[in-house]
């Protein structure tokens, strides 16, 4: 299933995610794992799916946060969230 994320929507994200967890946006890919290439850990994630809501002005359910594993499932997942409102 292929899923179309707004350009406006992925450079957010990336930009978000960025400063967050310290790294530099352009480092970031849609294959880079949330674990083993972002070394986040669970404090993180709390702190970046916070600033992605505010940032959308969206909720982002607790157990659509659990499957995610890589940016691009991130961006798929907002990017859904954002079209519903």
């Amino acid at each position: 299933m292929t899923h179309e994320v707004s350009k406006t929507i992925k450079e957010d994200i990336y930009r978000i995610v960025g400063h967050q967890l310290g790294v530099d946006p352009e480092s970031l890919h849609d294959d880079s794992d949330l674990i083993s290439d972002l070394n986040i850990a669970p404090i993180d994630l709390v702190d970046l799916v916070a600033a992605l809501e505010e940032h959308f002005k969206i909720d982002i359910p607790v157990d659509e946060v659990k499957p995610l594993k890589t940016l691009q499932d991130l961006e798929i997942l907002i990017n859904e969230l954002v079209n519903e409102i």
